[in-house]
């Protein structure tokens, strides 16, 4: 058996090993990740073991790092489900645990497959050594059955050779006698053109040989790659064969002309696949003792007919305009528009073309700090160049766009400004993502930090409260057992607040017993500041007070979002009513429980109905994303609810209605939904929501 060192010497190569790394804390993940991209393999990495069993579809890891405690599935259960595939049992497993190196566990963890048991926070080093331990011992393993692939391959193609060999023998054979005779006219059209033959044969041009009949004699191989057939087949058989059938009887007068003496034409040849090759042919005669040919040099025409076609036309310039994907403008000397792409069309709204450029689109750059100034064309013509400047654009029905330009001017021969070319990319759809994905990322570091908050004040909570809990059992005088009742109840609401935040912060792994009352209660008295700051009147209608399995979390978000803009629609002392009921769900008629979010706000003009639940769309200016509905309609919707919206915007009768149905299913129906809501593709999934445009029934808004 040849050593490692001897195999890779040999030039096989093996790809980078796989390194999966699966943890629920991505703050842990990423920080694995780093420390193991030192290694130059492909390190994937899993937030949980459903991602961590798709990746496994798709590749065989080198080594597997595993997190024990994870939701849904734990690192043990996950290591028993990859042993059980016949790929993946002997893949090395790490185990990853912050609960300490007990005896039960480490046990489960070796009976699990496991081949190491480390303890959080793991040593950068350790943990670096130990996977490229198993890195380099399954690079080896590679190579190694790699190396017995291509031992077999070449003794069957040894095999094959020899068969092959014996073949063409009799093929060359064969061969000689045609090349022979085909040697001796390239050598004779050699020695008419002045030229060696091997020059004769590598020609950028086609030279053929015709006897007195028309047969081919010889041609070289670019002749052979103009008609897309083989030398062989072409030799011997009749020039006819290939002429474009329009152009025979020209042929015919030509070669007649050709045996007495030179000519030149243009005709058009016909290839193998049916396409017509224009060609210049140049014919020269010459004859021996032996044979009396015509020569022939045929030059290739395609390239320069399609030039000379696109640019007579003035072809080029618009196709290349029209197929742009950035707006393009090309100016005169004066800043006049001359050419335009359809894209700048889109992006100006209306023809530009012939209109002066800044009065066409007035442009204004926007500088790293926001700042902004006029842009001219009159700074592209005196010299100056952009490269992906950002500018800002407001058309005339009122549309803001953002835009990324380039220009630069256009010199002629003489050195002189001729005029310029501004190309323009609309970027406004990007930037608007971005800034609402960093305004997402900001409320979600904001809710983590107030949920860790919360949790850290909960210790401090539990010993002042034992220690009131003291003061009010001893024998206090009145005023002071009054001052330590006060500051019981005072300290009850700060838990009661910490609970709360807490519960907007954690969600359950699975669906829990949720009364709906309870989470609207705890909504409202999330914005007290902003009820009592308008002095709402809030009125609530709770008919249906029992329990529905659901995840409390996702709950308290959507209606959130609801109460939160009713609140902002809502005039100082309007009423904001709050009520829940069973009901059907209105197209499947599953049981379930309804809940209505009705205000008397200043409601949603018509137009913007069909708009509500679009991302990115909102009403509130810079103080929205345009994600609050959007999110708490796809929650809804992936738990098989759903969320209809009725609104009037009449003056002195508006209002507006949000009905939530949300499914009253047992645990495991509600897990089902959501997993089958997450892979479906259907039409009806794609619908956003449903909105009503009905007018309000008997004149109320319940």
């Amino acid at each position: 058996m040849k050593s490692y060192a001897a195999i890779k010497s040999q030039g096989i190569e093996v790809p980078k090993a796989t390194i999966l790394v699966v943890d629920d804390n991505p703050d842990v993940l990423q920080s694995m990740a780093a420390v193991l991209e030192v290694l130059h393999e492909e390190v994937l990495t899993a937030p949980n073991a459903n991602q961590a069993l798709k990746y496994l579809l798709k590749c065989d890891p080198a080594v597997i790092v595993l997190d024990v405690m994870m939701p849904e599935m734990d690192g043990f259960q996950l290591a028993n489900l990859i042993r059980k595939r016949e790929r993946l049992k002997d893949t090395p497993i790490i185990f990853l645990t912050g609960l300490g190196k007990e005896d039960s566990q480490m046990l489960q963890g070796y009976q699990s497959g496991a081949v190491d048991y480390l303890l959080k926070p793991v040593d950068p080093d350790v943990l670096r050594a130990k996977v490229r331990i198993f890195v380099e011992l399954a690079k080896k393993s590679e190579m190694l059955r790699r190396y017995g692939e291509l031992m077999r391959a070449n003794s069957d193609q040894l095999v094959e050779a020899l068969a092959d060999t014996l073949q063409a023998k009799e093929a060359l054979e064969r061969e000689i006698g045609i090349r022979t005779r085909a040697e001796k006219t390239r050598d004779r059209l050699a020695g008419q053109l002045g030229a060696t033959p091997d020059f004769v044969s590598a020609m950028a041009e086609g030279a053929v040989t015709l006897a007195k009949d028309g047969s081919v004699l010889y041609c070289n191989a670019r002749f052979a790659e103009m008609l897309e057939q083989s030398e062989n087949v072409l030799i011997g058989s009749p020039i006819e064969a290939c002429i474009n059938p329009s152009f025979i009887t020209a042929f015919s007068a030509l070669f007649a002309q050709g045996l007495l003496g030179r000519a030149t034409a243009e005709i058009e040849l016909r290839s193998a696949s049916g396409e017509q090759i224009p060609v210049q042919i140049a014919m020269n005669p010459f004859s021996t003792t032996e044979i009396e040919a015509v020569a022939m040099v045929i030059t290739d025409l395609r390239h320069q007919k399609r030039t000379e076609q696109m640019f007579a036309e003035g072809r080029l310039a618009r196709l290349m305009l029209e197929h742009a994907n950035s707006g393009i403008a090309v100016c005169d000397e004066h800043g006049g528009i001359i050419l335009s792409s359809r894209s700048l069309e889109a992006i100006c709204g209306s023809n530009p073309q012939f209109r002066n450029f800044d009065e066409a689109l007035p442009l204004e750059l926007v500088d790293s700090h926001g700042k902004r100034r006029r842009f001219s064309a009159r700074e592209v013509l005196s010299g100056s160049v952009l490269k992906s400047a950002e500018v800002a654009y407001n058309r005339p029905d009122g549309k803001q766009l953002r835009l990324m330009m380039s220009a630069g001017r256009i010199v002629s021969d003489s050195g002189h400004a001729v005029g310029g070319v501004i190309t323009l990319l609309d970027v406004s759809e990007r930037m608007m993502i971005e800034e609402a994905l960093r305004k997402s990322e900001k409320l979600a570091a904001a809710g983590r930090i107030a949920g860790t908050l919360a949790h850290e004040i909960n210790n401090p909570l539990s010993a002042v409260t034992n220690l009131l809990y003291l003061l009010q059992n001893c024998d206090l005088d009145q005023p002071a057992e009054h001052y330590v009742d006060v500051a019981a109840a005072e300290l009850a609401r700060v838990s009661h607040i910490a609970r709360n935040t807490l519960s907007f912060y954690r969600e359950a792994a699975s669906p829990v017993p949720v009364r709906l009352s309870e989470v609207l209660d705890s909504v409202l008295e999330l914005f007290t500041r902003q009820l009592e700051d308008k002095a709402l009147n809030v009125t609530r209608r709770y008919e249906y007070k029992g329990e529905i399995h659901n995840f409390p979390g996702e709950l308290r978000q959507v209606f959130s979002n609801l109460v939160l803009n009713a609140i902002d629609a809502l005039p100082p002392q309007g009423d904001l009513t709050l009520s829940i009921k069973a009901g059907h769900h209105p197209r499947t008629a599953v049981p379930g429980v309804s809940i209505l979010v009705a205000d008397r706000g200043t409601g949603i003009p018509t137009d913007l109905k069909t708009k509500l639940f679009e991302p990115f769309f909102t009403t509130k200016g810079e103080r929205g994303t345009g994600l609050g509905l959007w999110v708490s309609h796809g929650i809804i919707q992936k738990q098989g609810g759903s969320i209809r919206v009725r609104s009037s915007a009449t003056p002195g009768d508006s209002w507006s209605v949000f009905s939530v149905f949300v499914p009253s299913v047992s645990a495991s129906e509600l897990l089902h939904l959501t997993a089958s809501a997450s892979h479906t593709k259907s039409v009806e999934s794609r619908a956003l929501a449903t909105i009503e445009m009905d007018e309000p029934r008997d004149g109320t808004i319940g």
